[in-house]
């Protein structure tokens, strides 16, 4: 059953059915009530993930870290512009912008295309005077600076530097700061990381830096190739002395519930789709797909190239592939080692398997398969306490002080109660030391932490694989986290997907064609993570499909693999997401987005009221 659900009068009997309760938050011994006294004797484990990510990049900024432990270089450019590239960890740089001669005064009131993102969406713009800053940067002359870092090539200056830097190494992470004008600088980079490194996580990280000038289809390339973003108001806080713990402490105070929303989502985001195409109403697949994008009259210099390694896909690719696949055929889960995790009670399937030479940590989360994995997705009532299950039970052995969790700063986060179920018992509550996700990864690991950590499923695998890339946030405070699932449901309420968007960043979502599923549970209160990518064929639009009614959509659709439908005459073969994906080129870009505005609370009204819809189309077919 691995590929096709249960009967659509039966998920829909079962939605009206939940489990409930709150767990006890005192988990395997840490009590509820602990808390730090005071800043000087916590540990920088003790923050919450968002605080202790922007720490990170903060001892960077300030130049405030140890130097014998952290390898450094540095490329001037222009005309008193400055790249100060920092490495603390294998497969990972921190850049840091610097420019004398940059200022924010007016510089929304001239703005240019942005030449690096031609080939991406060629109309998004930013102020004049910082793309010709940045422009050096590009260049691809190449040429030796004073610390000898450049090596010459048509890649462009900081490509060539990186390379150099790096010695070879590959990129899996970029982190990409700057304040004030300089933050500019750091927010072009962020989507030149995404294009550039194809296998990385591009993120970013400003302070007081004003988003005046950057247009909207700038702001909509921004959201899909940068995977964590704050866009801190304020100036970056003094430090005390120069240990990451100061930069935690410092920041401490000013990372509050009032600015985090404003932080991880850019200003002046387009809505999600056309207002006259986010209610499809009674037109078809076909005709939604065509009126979307792309724009096939393009041409060829302002498309994406195809390419062996595209972006987005090639770093997804094998993870889709192994929860696809794993599960059945342990030859897909590579020459890692691995444990399969079983919980008897809720049918809960994962694997975890640990990379020694890039310190990761994979997690596979099984489709829904048994009959039991039907209630589970149909038990569409939500409940809380997910974020505090998972900051009691931290890996560092740390309680979070109550008064700055993650919990205080994204409110009541809401997750789907059948999800949740499962997912505890294996990651918050497991029954047994066989089936403990954290003692297990520590065992094949060798009691290493991860560095960085992988989340993914298909079909019910896939809402799981949104929950487990939250809960790692919050088990390892500042990993790098990568989430890539296929076919999923919705997990939770909108504090949810703050939650997502505060820890993780942005998710890889691919939909094929009309699958129902990643439109469940069809209720208002769900919120989807961003960003979905929709598949057709050899296609794949950045695109959140529209929300058709349940019953317009497709079981047909929902297929991991390839599966004959053998009960329709005649049988039939059905291609499904993992084979589509291995022939996808490149990502295509929705026509609508070249000419794209903000809209204030663009996607609010159809966020209630296509949901609601949905249900009522639910509710007619039972």
């Amino acid at each position: 059953m691995r590929f096709q659900q249960a009967s659509l009068h039966l998920a829909a009997t079962l939605l009206l059915l939940a489990a409930c309760g709150k767990p006890s938050a005192a988990l395997f011994g840490f009590g509820d009530d602990s808390e730090w006294i005071n800043d000087a004797t916590r540990p920088i484990t003790s923050y919450n993930t968002v605080t202790v990510r922007t720490a990170y990049a903060l001892q960077f900024l300030k130049g405030a870290f140890d130097t014998t432990a952290i390898r450094s270089a540095s490329l001037p450019f222009g005309s008193g512009g400055q790249v100060a590239m920092h490495q603390s960890q294998p497969n990972e740089v921190v850049l840091v912008f610097s420019h004398s001669a940059l200022t924010t005064d007016g510089w929304g009131s001239s703005t240019k295309q942005v030449p690096f993102l031609k080939e991406w969406v060629y109309t998004s713009e930013a102020p004049a005077a910082l793309v010709d800053a940045w422009q050096p940067l590009s260049n691809g002359t190449g040429g030796a600076s004073a610390d000898g870092v450049v090596a010459p090539s048509t890649a462009g200056a900081l490509a060539d530097a990186i390379a150099t830097f790096m010695g070879g190494e590959q990129v899996v992470r970029m982190v990409c700061v700057g304040e004030g004008a300089a933050g500019g600088l750091a927010l072009l980079c962020g989507p030149w990381a995404g294009l550039r490194f194809p296998m990385a996580n591009a993120d970013v990280v400003t302070f007081g830096t004003p988003w005046d000038g950057f247009s909207s289809p700038f702001a909509w390339s921004f959201e899909q190739l940068v995977v964590v973003h704050y866009l801190w108001p304020f100036a970056a806080p003094a430090m005390g002395n120069s240990t990451m713990l100061a930069a935690a402490q410092a920041l401490n105070p000013l990372v509050t519930k009032d600015v985090l929303a404003g932080a991880v989502v850019p200003p002046n985001l387009p809505p999600y789709a056309p207002a006259g195409l986010q209610d499809p109403g009674d037109m078809s697949f076909d005709e939604v797909y065509a009126a979307l994008g792309p724009d096939a009259s393009l041409p060829a210099e302002y498309q994406m190239p195809d390419s062996d390694c595209p972006v987005m896909f090639c770093k997804t690719r094998p993870l889709l592939k192994a929860s696809c696949l794993g599960f059945d055929n342990g030859t897909f889960l590579g020459n890692l080692p691995y444990r399969i995790l079983t919980d008897d009670r809720t049918d809960a399937d994962a694997i975890v398997l640990w990379d020694d030479e890039s310190k990761t940590a994979h997690f596979l989360w099984k489709y829904t398969e048994e009959s039991r994995d039907w209630f589970t997705d149909a038990n569409g009532i939500q409940r809380e306490g997910f974020i505090e299950d998972c900051e009691n039970i931290q890996a560092a052995g740390v309680h979070t002080d109550k008064s700055d969790s993650l919990t205080q700063m994204t409110g009541e986060v809401e997750v789907h109660a059948g999800f949740y179920n499962q997912f505890k018992s294996l990651a918050i509550n497991p029954d047994r030391p066989e089936d403990n996700i954290l003692l297990q990864l520590s065992e094949i690991s060798g009691g290493q932490a991860p560095r960085r950590v992988t989340c993914s499923g298909f079909s019910l695998g896939g809402a799981l694989s949104e929950l487990c890339g939250v809960w790692a946030s919050i088990q390892w405070p500042g990993v790098d986290v990568l989430v890539a699932n296929q076919g999923g449901p919705i997990p939770g309420n909108e504090e949810f997907k703050l939650a997502f968007q505060a820890t993780v960043g942005r998710a890889y979502k691919y939909v094929y064609r009309m699958d129902l599923v990643p439109s469940t549970a069809p209720f208002p209160w769900y919120e989807r993570d961003p960003a979905s990518i929709w598949i057709n064929g050899s296609t794949a639009l950045l695109q959140d499909r529209p929300e058709w009614g349940i019953g317009q959509l497709s079981w047909d659709d929902h297929t991991c693999d390839v599966w004959t439908n053998t009960k329709a005459d005649p049988p039939y073969i059905i291609v499904g997401y993992v084979p589509r994906l291995y022939n996808i080129t490149r990502p295509s870009i929705p026509a609508w987005v070249f000419n794209a505005t903000s809209s204030v609370n663009g996607a609010g009204l159809a966020g209630v009221l296509l949901p609601l819809a949905a249900l009522l189309s639910l509710l007619c077919l039972l």
